[in-house]
Protein backbone atom coordinates (compact mmCIF):
# COMPACT_ATOMS: atom_id res chain seq x y z
CA UNK A 1 0.00 0.00 0.00
CA UNK A 2 1.30 3.43 -0.84
CA UNK A 3 0.40 6.73 1.19
CA UNK A 4 1.44 10.45 -0.38
CA UNK A 5 1.63 13.40 1.32
CA UNK A 6 1.19 16.85 -0.50
CA UNK A 7 2.76 20.00 0.50
CA UNK A 8 3.62 23.68 -0.81
CA UNK A 9 6.91 23.54 1.26
CA UNK A 10 9.43 21.06 2.02
CA UNK A 11 9.86 22.54 5.54
CA UNK A 12 6.71 21.91 6.63
CA UNK A 13 7.02 18.59 5.90
CA UNK A 14 9.17 18.05 8.79
CA UNK A 15 8.21 20.64 10.97
CA UNK A 16 4.44 20.05 10.98
CA UNK A 17 3.93 16.36 9.73
CA UNK A 18 6.67 14.27 10.12
CA UNK A 19 5.06 12.10 13.16
CA UNK A 20 2.22 11.70 11.10
CA UNK A 21 4.58 9.99 8.46
CA UNK A 22 6.20 8.22 10.11
CA UNK A 23 3.13 6.64 12.06
CA UNK A 24 2.30 5.45 8.51
CA UNK A 25 5.58 4.18 7.71
CA UNK A 26 4.91 2.24 10.67
CA UNK A 27 1.90 0.68 9.59
CA UNK A 28 3.59 -0.60 6.99
CA UNK A 29 3.00 1.62 3.68
CA UNK A 30 5.25 3.01 1.17
CA UNK A 31 5.27 6.87 2.16
CA UNK A 32 6.12 9.27 -0.71
CA UNK A 33 6.47 13.24 0.18
CA UNK A 34 5.62 15.73 -2.74
CA UNK A 35 6.23 19.00 -2.46
CA UNK A 36 8.17 21.67 -5.18
CA UNK A 37 11.85 21.73 -5.06
CA UNK A 38 12.03 19.13 -2.26
CA UNK A 39 14.18 16.60 -3.72
CA UNK A 40 17.23 18.79 -2.93
CA UNK A 41 16.43 20.12 -0.02
CA UNK A 42 17.46 19.80 3.51
CA UNK A 43 14.27 18.30 4.34
CA UNK A 44 14.79 15.93 2.01
CA UNK A 45 17.31 14.52 4.27
CA UNK A 46 15.31 14.26 7.27
CA UNK A 47 12.53 12.48 5.41
CA UNK A 48 14.60 10.25 3.75
CA UNK A 49 16.38 8.65 7.11
CA UNK A 50 12.42 7.89 8.19
CA UNK A 51 11.80 6.25 5.17
CA UNK A 52 10.20 8.66 2.84
CA UNK A 53 10.47 8.75 -0.78
CA UNK A 54 10.74 12.36 -1.57
CA UNK A 55 9.50 13.93 -5.11
CA UNK A 56 9.62 17.43 -6.56
CA UNK A 57 6.54 18.90 -8.70
CA UNK A 58 5.92 22.32 -9.84
CA UNK A 59 3.75 24.66 -8.18
CA UNK A 60 3.16 28.34 -7.78
CA UNK A 61 2.35 28.78 -4.20
CA UNK A 62 0.83 32.14 -4.07
CA UNK A 63 0.28 33.54 -7.88
CA UNK A 64 -3.53 32.76 -9.86
CA UNK A 65 -1.61 33.43 -13.36
CA UNK A 66 -3.90 30.47 -15.65
CA UNK A 67 -0.85 29.34 -17.36
CA UNK A 68 1.19 28.43 -14.13
CA UNK A 69 -1.69 26.87 -12.13
CA UNK A 70 -1.93 24.46 -15.33
CA UNK A 71 1.42 23.57 -15.14
CA UNK A 72 1.02 22.96 -11.16
CA UNK A 73 -1.86 20.70 -12.25
CA UNK A 74 -0.28 18.55 -15.44
CA UNK A 75 2.60 18.35 -12.61
CA UNK A 76 1.06 16.72 -9.86
CA UNK A 77 -1.08 14.69 -12.29
CA UNK A 78 1.95 13.34 -14.07
CA UNK A 79 3.61 12.48 -10.13
CA UNK A 80 0.42 10.76 -9.37
CA UNK A 81 0.12 8.67 -12.31
CA UNK A 82 3.85 7.65 -11.94
CA UNK A 83 3.04 6.85 -8.48
CA UNK A 84 -0.21 5.43 -8.34
CA UNK A 85 -1.01 6.03 -4.48
CA UNK A 86 -4.00 4.39 -2.77
CA UNK A 87 -4.29 7.41 -0.64
CA UNK A 88 -3.56 11.13 -0.69
CA UNK A 89 -3.46 13.71 1.67
CA UNK A 90 -2.72 17.49 0.67
CA UNK A 91 -2.67 20.03 3.10
CA UNK A 92 -1.95 23.89 1.99
CA UNK A 93 -4.31 25.49 0.21
CA UNK A 94 -3.46 24.44 -3.18
CA UNK A 95 -1.90 20.62 -2.58
CA UNK A 96 -5.27 20.38 -0.21
CA UNK A 97 -7.56 21.21 -3.17
CA UNK A 98 -5.52 20.35 -6.11
CA UNK A 99 -4.83 16.87 -4.27
CA UNK A 100 -7.84 16.04 -3.93
CA UNK A 101 -9.21 17.07 -7.78
CA UNK A 102 -6.55 15.73 -9.85
CA UNK A 103 -6.56 12.89 -7.96
CA UNK A 104 -9.80 11.63 -8.73
CA UNK A 105 -9.12 12.59 -12.18
CA UNK A 106 -6.15 10.15 -11.86
CA UNK A 107 -8.15 7.51 -10.35
CA UNK A 108 -6.65 7.76 -6.73
CA UNK A 109 -9.24 5.66 -4.62
CA UNK A 110 -8.67 7.11 -1.33
CA UNK A 111 -8.12 11.53 -1.27
CA UNK A 112 -8.02 13.25 1.77
CA UNK A 113 -7.47 16.99 2.17
CA UNK A 114 -6.44 18.77 5.94
CA UNK A 115 -7.43 22.40 6.19
CA UNK A 116 -5.07 23.77 8.47
CA UNK A 117 -5.44 27.42 7.96
CA UNK A 118 -8.05 29.52 5.61
CA UNK A 119 -6.39 32.97 4.92
CA UNK A 120 -6.76 35.71 2.90
CA UNK A 121 -9.50 34.28 0.63
CA UNK A 122 -11.28 33.92 4.02
CA UNK A 123 -10.54 36.81 5.85
CA UNK A 124 -12.66 39.20 3.21
CA UNK A 125 -15.61 37.39 4.29
CA UNK A 126 -15.14 38.11 7.62
CA UNK A 127 -14.94 41.76 7.38
CA UNK A 128 -17.20 41.88 4.79
CA UNK A 129 -15.50 42.86 2.06
CA UNK A 130 -16.49 42.40 -1.37
CA UNK A 131 -15.56 39.21 -2.39
CA UNK A 132 -12.32 39.06 -5.15
CA UNK A 133 -12.69 36.99 -8.52
CA UNK A 134 -9.52 34.96 -6.83
CA UNK A 135 -11.39 34.30 -3.26
CA UNK A 136 -14.89 33.34 -5.53
CA UNK A 137 -12.29 30.99 -7.25
CA UNK A 138 -10.93 29.65 -4.28
CA UNK A 139 -14.25 29.30 -2.45
CA UNK A 140 -15.47 27.75 -5.72
CA UNK A 141 -12.60 24.93 -5.84
CA UNK A 142 -12.86 24.33 -2.27
CA UNK A 143 -16.07 23.50 -2.33
CA UNK A 144 -15.89 20.74 -4.86
CA UNK A 145 -12.61 19.54 -3.70
CA UNK A 146 -14.46 19.06 -0.22
CA UNK A 147 -17.44 17.08 -2.00
CA UNK A 148 -14.96 14.96 -4.02
CA UNK A 149 -12.77 13.72 -0.88
CA UNK A 150 -12.94 10.86 1.44
CA UNK A 151 -12.59 12.84 4.48
CA UNK A 152 -12.15 15.95 5.22
CA UNK A 153 -9.72 17.38 8.56
CA UNK A 154 -10.74 20.86 9.88
CA UNK A 155 -8.84 22.12 13.01
CA UNK A 156 -11.50 23.87 14.80
CA UNK A 157 -15.04 24.40 14.34
CA UNK A 158 -15.07 27.79 13.47
CA UNK A 159 -13.93 26.99 10.36
CA UNK A 160 -16.45 24.34 9.60
CA UNK A 161 -19.30 26.60 10.23
CA UNK A 162 -17.72 29.09 8.23
CA UNK A 163 -17.98 26.68 5.25
CA UNK A 164 -21.38 25.68 6.23
CA UNK A 165 -22.29 29.40 5.78
CA UNK A 166 -20.56 29.87 2.68
CA UNK A 167 -22.54 26.59 1.41
CA UNK A 168 -19.08 25.10 0.46
CA UNK A 169 -19.92 21.98 3.19
CA UNK A 170 -23.19 20.52 2.13
CA UNK A 171 -22.88 17.21 3.53
CA UNK A 172 -20.79 16.58 6.84
CA UNK A 173 -20.35 12.90 6.71
CA UNK A 174 -16.81 13.30 5.59
CA UNK A 175 -15.79 16.14 8.02
CA UNK A 176 -13.47 15.69 11.06
CA UNK A 177 -12.52 17.96 13.38
CA UNK A 178 -8.92 17.41 14.78
CA UNK A 179 -7.36 19.61 17.62
CA UNK A 180 -4.64 20.69 15.07
CA UNK A 181 -1.65 18.91 14.06
CA UNK A 182 -0.55 18.38 17.75
CA UNK A 183 2.57 18.53 19.55
CA UNK A 184 5.14 15.56 20.38
CA UNK A 185 5.55 16.17 23.98
CA UNK A 186 8.49 14.13 24.18
CA UNK A 187 10.25 16.31 22.15
CA UNK A 188 8.65 19.40 23.47
CA UNK A 189 9.12 19.13 27.05
CA UNK A 190 8.46 21.23 30.08
CA UNK A 191 11.13 23.43 30.62
CA UNK A 192 12.06 25.79 33.38
CA UNK A 193 11.25 29.74 33.44
CA UNK A 194 13.81 32.31 33.21
CA UNK A 195 13.79 33.61 36.38
CA UNK A 196 15.74 36.51 37.85
CA UNK A 197 18.11 36.36 41.18
CA UNK A 198 15.20 36.55 43.71
CA UNK A 199 13.80 33.14 41.30
CA UNK A 200 10.91 35.43 39.80
CA UNK A 201 10.18 34.86 36.23
CA UNK A 202 11.29 37.64 34.08
CA UNK A 203 8.92 39.04 31.99
CA UNK A 204 10.00 38.30 27.92
CA UNK A 205 7.62 37.98 24.90
CA UNK A 206 8.73 35.88 22.25
CA UNK A 207 6.52 35.81 18.59
CA UNK A 208 6.88 32.93 16.32
CA UNK A 209 5.11 33.32 12.79
CA UNK A 210 5.50 34.12 9.13
CA UNK A 211 6.02 37.75 9.45
CA UNK A 212 2.34 38.35 7.75
CA UNK A 213 -0.29 41.16 8.38
CA UNK A 214 -2.74 38.78 9.06
CA UNK A 215 -0.91 37.09 12.00
CA UNK A 216 -0.87 40.27 13.75
CA UNK A 217 2.67 41.89 13.09
CA UNK A 218 2.02 45.27 13.26
CA UNK A 219 -0.36 44.76 15.96
CA UNK A 220 2.53 42.77 17.92
CA UNK A 221 4.31 45.96 17.14
CA UNK A 222 2.65 49.02 18.06
CA UNK A 223 1.56 47.43 21.55
CA UNK A 224 5.82 46.66 22.11
CA UNK A 225 6.29 50.54 21.49
CA UNK A 226 3.61 51.34 23.50
CA UNK A 227 4.75 49.11 26.38
CA UNK A 228 8.53 50.20 25.77
CA UNK A 229 7.94 54.14 26.83
CA UNK A 230 6.99 52.51 30.04
CA UNK A 231 9.24 49.93 30.72
CA UNK A 232 12.45 50.30 28.14
CA UNK A 233 14.01 47.25 29.00
CA UNK A 234 11.64 44.22 28.42
CA UNK A 235 12.49 41.94 26.23
CA UNK A 236 10.39 41.15 23.20
CA UNK A 237 11.24 38.39 20.03
CA UNK A 238 10.36 37.66 16.48
CA UNK A 239 11.00 34.46 15.72
CA UNK A 240 10.22 33.88 11.41
CA UNK A 241 10.76 34.42 8.64
CA UNK A 242 9.89 37.33 5.54
CA UNK A 243 7.30 35.68 3.24
CA UNK A 244 6.54 35.67 -1.09
CA UNK A 245 2.84 36.29 0.27
CA UNK A 246 1.84 40.08 -0.63
CA UNK A 247 0.91 41.04 2.85
CA UNK A 248 4.39 39.96 4.47
CA UNK A 249 6.67 42.99 5.73
CA UNK A 250 9.30 44.03 4.02
CA UNK A 251 12.65 43.76 4.95
CA UNK A 252 13.17 47.27 5.62
CA UNK A 253 10.38 47.57 8.15
CA UNK A 254 12.05 44.59 10.01
CA UNK A 255 15.59 45.84 10.17
CA UNK A 256 14.13 49.19 11.48
CA UNK A 257 12.95 47.93 14.31
CA UNK A 258 15.69 45.90 14.72
CA UNK A 259 17.64 49.12 14.25
CA UNK A 260 15.31 50.89 16.84
CA UNK A 261 15.76 48.51 19.54
CA UNK A 262 11.69 47.55 19.47
CA UNK A 263 12.49 43.08 19.49
CA UNK A 264 15.14 41.19 18.63
CA UNK A 265 14.91 39.20 15.54
CA UNK A 266 16.25 35.59 15.56
CA UNK A 267 15.20 34.88 11.67
CA UNK A 268 14.16 31.32 10.83
CA UNK A 269 15.60 28.08 12.77
CA UNK A 270 14.70 24.67 12.25
CA UNK A 271 16.07 24.05 16.10
CA UNK A 272 12.73 26.18 17.68
CA UNK A 273 13.28 24.77 21.35
CA UNK A 274 16.47 26.78 21.64
CA UNK A 275 14.96 29.83 20.83
CA UNK A 276 11.89 29.20 22.66
CA UNK A 277 13.41 28.48 25.79
CA UNK A 278 14.96 32.51 26.41
CA UNK A 279 11.51 33.80 26.67
CA UNK A 280 8.91 32.98 28.61
CA UNK A 281 6.02 34.08 27.03
CA UNK A 282 4.64 33.26 23.35
CA UNK A 283 2.48 35.93 21.64
CA UNK A 284 0.52 35.18 18.88
CA UNK A 285 -1.97 37.72 17.69
CA UNK A 286 -3.17 36.14 14.84
CA UNK A 287 -6.56 37.21 12.96
CA UNK A 288 -6.92 33.54 12.23
CA UNK A 289 -5.58 29.81 12.45
CA UNK A 290 -6.61 26.31 12.15
CA UNK A 291 -4.79 25.71 15.63
CA UNK A 292 -1.66 27.36 15.22
CA UNK A 293 1.61 24.80 16.19
CA UNK A 294 3.68 28.07 17.49
CA UNK A 295 1.21 28.11 20.56
CA UNK A 296 0.86 24.37 21.03
CA UNK A 297 5.09 24.07 21.39
CA UNK A 298 5.77 26.80 23.46
CA UNK A 299 2.44 25.31 25.48
CA UNK A 300 4.54 22.29 26.16
CA UNK A 301 7.06 23.62 27.38
CA UNK A 302 5.66 25.96 29.65
CA UNK A 303 4.95 29.22 28.33
CA UNK A 304 2.43 31.77 29.37
CA UNK A 305 0.34 32.10 25.79
CA UNK A 306 -1.01 35.73 24.81
CA UNK A 307 -3.19 34.96 21.89
CA UNK A 308 -6.47 36.72 20.12
CA UNK A 309 -9.92 35.56 20.25
CA UNK A 310 -9.58 34.68 16.67
CA UNK A 311 -10.88 30.83 15.55
CA UNK A 312 -7.82 28.37 16.21
CA UNK A 313 -5.84 31.02 18.45
CA UNK A 314 -8.92 30.91 21.06
CA UNK A 315 -8.45 27.00 21.39
CA UNK A 316 -5.03 27.15 23.05
CA UNK A 317 -6.33 29.63 25.91
CA UNK A 318 -8.46 29.51 29.06
CA UNK A 319 -8.65 32.92 29.98
CA UNK A 320 -6.60 34.00 32.92
CA UNK A 321 -5.41 30.97 33.36
CA UNK A 322 -2.63 29.88 31.25
CA UNK A 323 -2.47 33.09 29.43
CA UNK A 324 -4.48 35.95 28.06
CA UNK A 325 -6.74 36.29 25.05
CA UNK A 326 -7.53 39.57 23.42
CA UNK A 327 -9.20 40.80 21.12
CA UNK A 328 -8.44 40.72 17.36
CA UNK A 329 -6.50 43.49 15.82
CA UNK A 330 -6.71 45.11 19.22
CA UNK A 331 -3.50 47.18 19.86
CA UNK A 332 -4.71 48.12 23.38
CA UNK A 333 -5.67 44.46 24.57
CA UNK A 334 -2.29 43.57 23.79
CA UNK A 335 -0.68 46.48 25.61
CA UNK A 336 -2.38 45.65 28.81
CA UNK A 337 -1.68 41.88 28.39
CA UNK A 338 2.10 42.63 28.44
CA UNK A 339 1.40 44.95 31.04
CA UNK A 340 -0.17 42.39 33.51
CA UNK A 341 2.63 39.99 32.71
CA UNK A 342 5.22 42.76 33.19
CA UNK A 343 3.63 44.39 36.97
CA UNK A 344 2.53 40.58 37.85
CA UNK A 345 5.36 38.51 36.87
CA UNK A 346 5.05 35.79 39.54
CA UNK A 347 1.85 34.71 37.62
CA UNK A 348 3.83 33.49 34.79
CA UNK A 349 5.15 30.13 37.60
CA UNK A 350 1.02 28.94 37.33
CA UNK A 351 0.75 29.92 33.83
CA UNK A 352 3.51 27.91 32.81
CA UNK A 353 2.08 24.84 34.32
CA UNK A 354 -1.59 25.38 33.38
CA UNK A 355 0.00 25.26 29.64
CA UNK A 356 1.62 22.25 30.01
CA UNK A 357 -0.95 20.53 31.22
CA UNK A 358 -3.44 21.49 28.45
CA UNK A 359 -0.97 20.89 25.90
CA UNK A 360 -0.75 16.68 27.18
CA UNK A 361 -4.80 16.56 27.63
CA UNK A 362 -5.48 18.39 24.42
CA UNK A 363 -3.15 18.27 21.88
CA UNK A 364 -0.63 15.34 22.26
CA UNK A 365 0.44 14.39 18.36
CA UNK A 366 0.05 10.67 18.84
CA UNK A 367 -3.90 11.36 20.00
CA UNK A 368 -4.74 13.34 16.70
CA UNK A 369 -2.43 11.18 14.43
CA UNK A 370 -4.42 8.37 15.79
CA UNK A 371 -7.80 10.51 14.95
CA UNK A 372 -6.83 10.63 11.48
CA UNK A 373 -5.64 7.42 10.81
CA UNK A 374 -8.46 5.89 11.79
CA UNK A 375 -10.71 8.26 9.67
CA UNK A 376 -8.62 7.81 6.53
CA UNK A 377 -9.04 3.96 7.20
CA UNK A 378 -4.84 3.28 7.45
Amino acid sequence: MIFMIISNDPKSLVNFRLDLLKKIVGLGYIVYAVAPNLENSDSAKILIDNNIICRDFYLDRTGMNAARELKSLFSLYYVLKDIKPDHVLGYTIKPAIYGVIIGRIARIVKCHMLISGLGYAFNSYETERKLGYKQRILHFLYGLAIKKSSSVFFQNYDDVDLFKKLNLIIDESNITVVNGSGVNLSKFSLMPLINDENDRPIPSFLMVARLLKDKGIYEYIDAIKRLKSVYPNIKFGLLGSIDLNPLSVTEKELNSWVSEGIVEYHGYTNNVISIVKEYNVLVLPSYREGVPRSLLEGMAMGRAIITTNAPGCKETVIDNVNGFIVDVGSVDGLYKAFLKVVENPEILNQMAIESHNLAKSKFDVDIINNQMCTVMDI
